[in-house]
């Protein structure tokens, strides 16, 4: 059975996005992500919370979801300064982070630092050295490291994570090397497909992805059922098709996620922030509802362990 988490945008006043959160947990959705950006790259001027600190006040709104930002993002910080705030969510949340990480690609998230924006090379190299250094900085022991761009001496972490060894990684991934890093380190790997696409190349490119993945996780020897197959998806410009307007849309749009191996569909919530009041049927909700209540309660496992 399929996973449904859920992406909120932190844009909006607290009270409302502590509405949204609470709404999302009482209908039973497997996990909460924040969008990770300086500002927010459609309308830099506009109100838009920093996603750490956000995920902290929503740890202690809530008892069930998994948290984590989707993705963390390399641009705005330093992968020291990441793997303590991961550290620290961590606990909060009682071992309930999943930590997404990614490249950045904004150039509102550098013009916010005063940085030139990185070339697509340095980028990759430095979202390899990234991930490399904040997994092992999240087990708790010392780390040297000396890369091309970060370099730290005799660095350890504390207190150490709950969930031992350290908490799981989920990684944005399109191309070669990027999924490389999934299939080494990564614990989810989380894709969107991509932009303006139709649904059938939107299903044949995330399943030609993975199986890349597949590929790769075989050259370093790891089992590739071990890894989260996750795809962010419900917005007009990622799914093309009318998912709300019916059961049957929804039910059939799912069943194409789910023939290619994705584990779990984070959506855009909630959907009326996406779509016109009427091209949502409420009766999709109520199945949705239904599908997220036969979920866990058919799954006796913990939180920390789901």
């Amino acid at each position: 059975m399929i996973d449904f988490g859920v992406l909120l945008f932190p844009n909006v006043a607290w009270a409302t996005l502590l509405d949204r959160c609470e709404q999302a947990e009482e209908l039973g959705f497997r996990s909460l992500w924040i969008d990770d950006h300086g500002a927010n790259p459609q309308a830099p001027k506009a109100n838009w919370f920093e996603a750490f600190t956000t995920l902290a006040g929503l740890a202690n709104c809530t008892r069930r979801m998994l948290l984590g930002p989707l993705v963390s993002n390399v641009i705005l910080r330093h992968p020291v300064l990441l793997a303590r705030q991961a550290i620290t969510l961590e606990n909060m949340s009682g071992g309930r982070l999943r930590l997404g990480i990614g490249a950045g690609y904004a150039r509102t998230d550098h013009e916010l630092l005063g940085t030139a924006p990185w070339a697509r090379d340095e980028r990759a190299e430095r979202f390899a050295e990234a991930v490399e250094l904040v997994d092992a900085l999240l087990r708790a022991e010392p780390v040297d490291f000396a890369g091309k761009y970060y370099e730290v001496h005799g660095v350890r972490l504390r207190p150490a994570p709950v969930q031992r060894p350290r908490p799981p990684m989920c990684i944005a991934a399109h191309d070669r090397s990027s999924l490389r890093l999934v299939a080494r380190y990564g614990d989810i790997w989380s894709s969107f497909g991509g932009w303006g696409l139709s649904s059938p190349e939107l299903l044949a490119i995330t399943e030609q992805r993975s199986a890349i993945l597949d590929g790769l996780c075989a050259e370093v020897g790891r089992d590739p059922s071990s890894i989260r197959r996750q795809i962010l998806a419900g917005s007009p410009a990622t799914t093309p098709d009318p998912i709300w307007s019916s059961v049957q849309a929804f039910d059939d749009w799912v069943a194409g996620w789910q023939q290619i191996g994705i584990d779990e569909i984070v959506l855009y919530f909630p959907p009326e922030l996406l779509y016109e009041p009427e091209l949502i049927d409420p009766a999709v909700l109520e199945h949705l509802r239904a599908l997220l209540f036969a979920r866990s309660s058919g799954d006796q496992r913990s939180a920390v362990d789901w």
